[in-house]
């Protein structure tokens, strides 16, 4: 599902919680819904839903006038068997005064939407969801819209943008959603999103992109998210030359780590100093990337579902800013020691590798890790001192481990606010009189059970092992 924009998604939960309590000053304005059977319609003071979703409609419903005014709608026509909007089907909304109409027409077989749809609509209507449907443009109607803020044309056999449509939407867009499988190059006609701040991308089909591909939102764009690009060879330098970027997430790139360099972003002429957040998930990678040498302001690194099996200490700056590392599923055997050149890391996940052990030494240098995520490794043995210097820790995650035993070492942990331990093969007994004088008070979440008394593990702790000899 197409994440909705902040503001609207919030305005719908409150919409649905209001109507599932009694106590909440909620109505149901059926009386007076825009729209007929078999839509229905429902609300706050401040935000009307009109919900038309999956009643196998074949065309837009006719719309009426309505005397409620409200601030915001949300018109949902999406999952049925519309195949064209008409011109001026949604005219009759104009009569309820909304400041932001949110309209989702998503997954139905929409091919065509005729040039004025939208009229008496066009300065309200901010969310369009038309992703999987059969447009092979973006329609001239979506041009003539003057404040849409959010645009979601995913998942269509568009064969080209339209330079008109994009034009009209170019000084309000702030977020689109767009897969690029059916281009053969680059849409030059992007150029004319000159406000874009969040783009998302499904799948780029192409081996490598050019500096120019960004011109246009150049000094706007700040989240760049690609979903697939299994033929990408290399992060495109365009990303060091755009001042606003801060987010950049790139999700199944097979090529990207094919070659086993550690290189992702190649002869590029400078670094990026404005990117905080480096996303390369699932990407084949072998050999840890080269991050820091071209993203060096990086704050969250996230390398979840790779190959890795271990850091190079020298890829780690020692003027690194690193906060927060996901390094889950990939190939560790041990912690690796260059983590200890993150001393401002924060958040650490190692879950989902081959770690079969925590020593002394394996986080001597991270005495500012709060959280730390060790879950579904097949660790056996976790040393007495392990955590020595991780007085700041709040949250462990030891769930699904090989150990049998509480190891000694969380005794150290004095912040220690939540620990998971679920799934772990714990055999409660006297043998665990070590932690007599463990104080458990502050652990408000302690998840676990005695695998041979089925007890809570807190419980245990607190009322049992007391009485141990």
């Amino acid at each position: 599902m197409t994440v909705l924009h902040t503001s609207m998604l919030t305005a719908l939960v409150a919409c649905i919680a209001a109507l599932s309590f009694p106590c909440c000053e909620a109505f149901v304005f059926s009386d007076d819904c825009p729209a007929p059977a078999p839509c229905s319609c429902s609300g706050l003071a401040d935000n009307a839903l009109i919900m038309c979703s999956n009643k196998q409609l074949t065309s837009v419903p006719v719309f009426h006038s309505s005397n409620l005014h409200t601030k915001d709608i949300i018109v949902f026509l999406n999952s049925n068997n519309l195949t064209a909007i008409r011109n001026y089907v949604f005219r009759s909304l104009s009569s309820m005064h909304a400041t932001s109409i949110h309209m989702q027409l998503d997954t139905n077989a929409i091919f065509f939407i005729e040039q004025h749809a939208f009229d008496g609509i066009e300065n309200s209507l901010t969310i369009l969801q038309l992703q999987n449907n059969k447009l092979t443009s973006v329609p001239n109607a979506v041009g003539r819209l003057r404040n849409l803020d959010y645009l979601d044309v995913t998942n269509n056999p568009l064969k080209y943008l339209g330079i008109s449509s994009l034009s009209g939407i170019g000084l309000s867009l702030k977020t689109l959603y767009i897969d690029m499988t059916p281009f053969a190059v680059w849409p030059t006609e992007l150029v004319s999103l000159t406000s874009l701040q969040h783009l998302t991308i499904s799948s780029i089909p192409f081996e490598s992109m050019n500096s120019s591909d960004f011109r246009g939102f150049d000094n706007s764009l700040i989240t760049l998210d690609i979903k697939e690009a299994p033929r990408l060879r290399n992060i495109p330098c365009a990303l060091t030359n755009l001042p606003r970027l801060t987010s950049f997430y790139l999700e199944h790139s097979g090529r990207l780590g094919a070659n086993g360099t550690s290189a992702i972003a190649v002869n590029c002429s400078r670094p990026s100093h404005s990117i905080t957040t480096f996303t390369l998930e699932n990407s084949n990678l072998t050999t840890f990337p080269d991050v820091l040498h071209n993203f060096p302001r990086t704050t969250s690194l996230n390398l979840l579902g790779n190959s890795l099996e271990f850091i190079e200490i020298e890829k780690i700056s020692s003027a690194n800013r690193l906060a927060k590392v996901d390094l889950a599923s990939n190939n560790f055997r041990r912690i690796p020691s260059a983590l200890n050149r993150m001393i401002n890391l924060t958040e650490l996940d190692l879950s989902k590798n081959l770690i079969i052990s925590v020593e002394d030494v394996d986080l001597s240098g991270l005495s500012k890790l709060q959280t730390l995520s060790l879950a579904d490794n097949p660790i056996r043995y976790i040393s007495t001192h392990a955590f020595d210097n991780n007085k700041l820790l709040a949250e462990l995650n030891l769930a699904n481990t090989n150990l049998r035993m509480i190891p000694v070492s969380v005794t150290s942990l004095t912040h220690l606010a939540d620990f998971d331990l679920t799934g772990v093969t714990i055999t409660c007994s006297c043998d665990m009189a070590y932690l007599k004088n463990w104080n458990i008070k502050p652990i408000t979440s302690l998840d676990g059970v005695c695998t041979n008394t089925n007890a809570a593990l807190k419980n245990f702790l607190s009322t049992s092992l007391p009485l141990c000899h």
